[in-house]
């Protein structure tokens, strides 16, 4: 087997050359590194390219009776490669006065275009539409819930891509993030969160 030793490969001419022919193989010995620098592309759909996420702890409240930013409940991601989607993760613990509910937003930014609303349901008669619903806490705790969205979302390459997430509250109730409605003993304190996840197309 014979053996060559060089410190960099360049094209003749151009900017690309081709590493070998249809069907070959080729070997990375145990203990090797790929390192990239640049973008990875070809290498099939499906692979997680980078993970980012968002964890609050705080608790916070709201009383307001239409769409408010949740604060700090943002995520911002630069995909790496073109063409990527986004799989979008939420869990987050709300807590309200019995009866009362409410409906949580996912909205996106690219690159600094302005915020739309992402994954909300269909326009059914007078309903609120949202990407969580809120409603139906008939006892006075926090109820966890989560919502989860594949986003395909048009962008270049250094595109700053911002997820965040608004609420509501039903009748102007206070309306808790992360703690019961209820100041007692019994019930939780609890972490919400928000992962975005860029998958190689």
């Amino acid at each position: 087997m014979s053996e060559v030793k060089v410190n960099k490969i360049s094209p003749s001419s151009g900017t690309a050359f081709t590493l070998g022919d249809s069907g070959d193989t080729f070997t990375v010995p145990s203990g090797g590194t790929i390192v990239n620098s640049g973008t990875a592309t070809g290498f099939g759909g499906g692979k997680i390219g980078q993970v980012v996420q968002t964890y609050l702890t705080a608790t916070q409240s709201t009383t307001s009776t239409s769409m408010t930013d949740i604060t700090g409940f943002n995520v911002a991601i630069t995909p790496g490669a073109a063409s990527s989607k986004i799989l979008v993760i939420v869990v987050l613990s709300t807590g309200l006065a019995a009866g009362k509910g409410s409906t949580i937003d996912l909205l996106v930014d690219i690159d600094s275009g302005g915020y739309n609303s992402i994954g909300m349901g269909d326009a059914t008669g007078v309903r609120t539409r949202g990407f969580i619903d809120g409603h139906g806490q008939y006892i006075n705790t926090a109820i966890s819930k989560s919502g989860i969205f594949l986003h395909s979302p048009s962008y270049t390459l250094t595109d700053e891509i911002t997820y965040k997430l608004q609420w509501y509250s039903q009748d102007s109730a206070t309306q808790h993030l992360n703690i019961a409605g209820t100041n007692d003993g019994d019930f939780s304190v609890v972490g919400s969160g928000i992962t975005v996840m860029e998958v190689l197309a």
